[in-house]
């Protein structure tokens, strides 16, 4: 179940890039493409962690 606080905040964020938009479409294509990349990252970190494991795993067989 989502916390009320984090979907609070989470729509809050939302809104304050929503009115960026309207100021500047620049500032706006610059946040969504941080948000993409940081996403990249913080999937990249876990696998990138594993990978000596499983490698591991992989040569015992």
């Amino acid at each position: 179940m989502v916390s009320v606080w984090a979907h609070t905040i989470s729509c809050a964020i939302i809104s304050i890039l929503g009115c960026l938009y309207l100021s500047s479409y620049t500032a706006f294509s610059s946040m969504v493409t941080a948000c993409v990349v940081l996403l990249y990252v913080s999937y990249s970190i876990p696998v990138v962690y594993k990978l000596p494991t499983a490698q591991l795993m992989l040569t015992r067989f």
